[in-house]
């Protein structure tokens, strides 16, 4: 069947006519006439069947003749990862190359600002994963009452990655009247019971495997020991015409080792994984698809979904667990009537993995003869590849690009307390005078900043004494103190020479005070003083307790 011969609106067939598109395949056949009749679906499909299409069209076209007629539907495609959810989008912008409709991506990495901006416009078509959906859904921010359609694309994916209860919180706040398709890879018990709570009468859409052309796949499977894989890798890229290569890994870390590898071999290689943050991750999708890099390291995060044209190897450096991750991988090759070729490494941590990946392909994967000279590193002189691009492996992205705001505060502020400024160019020439530059004394590593925060906690006017100076004052304050002292034992003032209780002027005055300068309140309290001795005299201390000669002395000073 021709899309020509489809009742869709003449916009969509110029768009589909411009990507050269002009066959259904056979999950577009079987599910956009019952999508636009608005049936609730269950596609069993595979990547590289054609089910964006499928999905994309019906919906879409059902949204533009909505819109004509005054209404405003809006469309919800869930994806479990950003790869699949940016590519969607872009799908999305190439349908609507002749026609205006608003379309939001909503992801985490990205900007809070952005993506609000994008709600905010009220759009037709959101692609989103479900963690930064469900944020704007609970700060009330997502129009669920607009949403006609809900699509979820590689749903079992998702369950892998834990996002079934997030998906049925989702579902749940949707209108129950909307339309709702869900597309797999395989019909697991989570996808039967999605569709049973949520669906009403669904049709079931499949396409058998083999409709990823894995016949025109040239398989290899190589039984190597733990440390002869990445030798082995090596030569076979360095063997290979002009290969357009993606290298599958089980372990993101594993990705900066195989990339470092490669490019001390010159070979043109790039790393994708979950490390990286979204920006990059993006950007260095399209610098591969563009050719800046010939080999695509990755796990099985870009393994669903990568969209990448003309590749001729793929490389399983580890076997997945998941035995119809295989299938993924290698059907990243092979497209479109094209031939490729996959080599598969079994070494002992991959051993348990082949009994089921055999299985479900039905066949015995074939086993190539190992070359004893491919366990070694080549030998010889190789130009490695510079990489213009920052490091792998590390997430770089700000709190900005990650849609938060930047935090001032202490860590955050300029740290160049401590360095020397006057080597700094940014600044420019210091234009003080010359009397006014701070000058670097001997042994004085502090920098700027410790200096002025020491002249800060010195009050105004306080200046450094020299060391005559420290000494004239020792002298003066060590008389100062026997002056005091003197004129403590003497109850006189050290200042005037008066008693005590004459010196009103230092004393606190605490309610009424009677003619000799005492409070009334303090008098009642003060007990009777000894007759004997001067009102205003101070009570002399008590002697100190004396030894046994001290007794003695006393008892001879007496009758003396």
């Amino acid at each position: 069947m021709r899309f020509e011969e489809l009742s869709v609106h003449p916009d969509l067939k110029k768009a589909l006519a411009d990507q050269g598109l002009e066959t259904l395949t056979q999950i577009q056949e079987d599910t956009i006439q019952p999508a636009q009749e608005g049936r609730d679906i269950v596609g069993i499909s595979q990547t590289g069947t054609g089910k964006t299409i499928a999905f994309l069209l019906p919906v879409i076209d059902h949204i533009i003749k909505a819109r004509e007629e005054g209404q405003s539907p809006a469309a919800l495609i869930l994806t479990p990862t950003r790869e699949i959810c940016l590519q969607i989008a872009e799908e999305v912008e190439k349908l609507l190359t002749h026609h205006s409709l608003n379309l939001a991506t909503i992801y985490g990495g990205d900007s809070y600002d952005r993506q609000e901006k994008q709600l905010a416009a009220e759009p037709s078509v959101i692609v989103a994963t479900p963690g930064r959906l469900i944020d704007y859904i609970k700060q009330k921010k997502f129009p669920t009452d607009s949403i006609h359609h809900l699509i979820l694309d590689e749903a079992d994916r998702m369950f892998d990655m834990g996002f079934i209860r997030d998906i049925r919180y989702i579902m749940k706040k949707l209108p129950e009247k909307s339309q709702t398709m869900l597309f797999s890879a395989t019909m697991s018990y989570y996808v039967m019971r999605l569709a049973w709570d949520f669906m009403q009468d669904p049709v079931e859409v499949r396409t058998k495997a083999e409709t990823i052309e894995v016949d025109k796949i040239d398989q290899h499977l190589f039984h190597l020991g733990r440390e002869e894989k990445m030798p082995y890798l090596i030569n076979l890229i360095l063997n290979a015409e002009q290969p357009r290569a993606i290298i599958f890994t089980n372990y993101k870390r594993k990705v900066l080792d195989i990339t470092k590898k490669l490019h001390r071999y010159g070979v043109a290689a790039t790393g994708l994984s979950s490390l990286l943050d979204q920006k990059k991750r993006v950007r260095l999708l399209k610098q591969f698809k563009l050719g800046k890099y010939s080999v695509l390291v990755a796990t099985d995060v870009a393994s669903r979904g990568l969209d990448v044209d003309d590749i001729t190897h793929v490389f399983n450096f580890d076997l997945p667990q998941d035995s119809e991750s295989y299938v993924h991988r290698i059907g990243r090759t092979a497209r479109a009537g094209k031939t490729g070729v996959s080599y598969s490494f079994c070494s002992e941590d991959d051993f348990e993995c082949l009994p089921r990946i055999e299985q479900l392909l039905r066949h015995k994967i074939p086993v190539g003869q190992v070359d004893p000279g491919f366990v070694k590193f080549p030998e010889g002189e190789y130009k490695p590849f510079r990489d213009s691009s920052e490091s792998h492996g590390e997430k770089s992205e700000s709190r900005s690009d990650a849609g938060g705001k930047d935090r001032g505060g202490r860590n955050n502020r300029n740290r160049r307390g401590n360095r020397d400024r006057k080597n700094d160019s940014s600044r420019g020439p210091d234009k003080r005078p010359a009397q006014e530059k701070p000058a670097a004394a001997a042994g004085n590593n502090r920098g700027p900043g410790e200096q002025r925060r020491r002249k800060r906690r010195r009050p105004s006017g306080d200046r450094r004494p020299s060391e005559a100076n420290m000494a004239t004052a020792d002298a003066t304050d060590s008389a100062t103190v026997r002056d005091q002292d003197r004129a403590r034992l003497l109850g006189r003032d050290k200042d005037t020479g008066q008693s005590r209780g004459k010196k009103q002027g230092n004393r606190r005055r605490r309610g009424p005070q009677n003619s000799e300068g005492r409070s009334d309140r303090n008098q009642k309290q003060r007990k009777p003083q000894n007759s004997g001795r001067s009102k205003n005299q101070r009570k002399p201390e008590p002697a100190k307790k004396q030894g046994l000669l001290g007794k003695l002395l006393g008892v001879f000073k007496k009758k003396s």
